[in-house]
């Protein structure tokens, strides 16, 4: 009897032994999954950071271009260029050329604005005709007329075509000597409206 007792004693030893085996192999199998998923959020997080720092980078290195396009976006919005159109100050520009360059007669003509292409997504180019009409002493002071027109303002002046012709006179310096009818487009670039929330 006394070696069935050494016997069980021995089997229950060698099942909580084994039990034990068990249970730390159990562990063990559950540290090792909760340390490969570590490892894996580490990898990720890793990752991430290295991302950020690579747009952090881009960003720092981008940044005096963005300063400049900006305040070159913003020049150009006080002068008028980009937004609504000015047509009174189109107007007035006409007519100081007139005053400045002694002109005998401007006579403009505006059309609507009409869209004629995309830049960026939410900025677009528009046009308004204009049919300008002057009576002149000379082909230089249409020249002149056109280059004051050029001048950085409201718009971007581009002329399309004039027709000049001259007119019969007497010789006289003061005497209108040509005609001319010019097509002339205002371009200015128009920001699209904010989505509505």
């Amino acid at each position: 009897m006394n070696w069935n007792a050494s016997t069980r004693r021995f089997a229950l030893a060698a099942l909580v032994s084994l039990g034990m085996i068990v249970i730390g192999a159990g562990f063990l199998s559950a540290a090792l999954k909760r340390h490969a998923l570590a490892q894996s959020e580490y990898q990720h997080a890793f990752d991430a950071r290295a991302r950020i720092g690579a747009r952090l980078n881009k960003a720092q290195y981008d940044e005096p271009a963005i300063r400049r396009a900006l305040q070159r976006f913003t020049e150009l919005e006080k002068t008028g260029l980009i937004g609504e159109e000015r047509r009174l100050e189109w107007a007035d520009r006409i007519n100081r050329i007139r005053a400045s360059r002694r002109i005998p007669a401007i006579d403009f003509e505006l059309s609507p604005q009409r869209t004629i292409g995309h830049t960026f997504p939410g900025l677009s180019i528009s046009a308004s005709s204009m049919t300008l009409r002057a009576k002149l002493l000379h082909e230089g002071d249409l020249i002149r007329i056109l280059t004051d027109l050029k001048a950085p303002g409201s718009a971007l002046v581009l002329p399309r075509h004039c027709l000049i012709e001259r007119n019969a006179g007497d010789g006289d310096e003061n005497t209108i000597a040509i005609s001319a009818v010019c097509e002339l487009d205002w371009i200015t670039l128009n920001l699209a409206a904010p989505d509505s929330p």
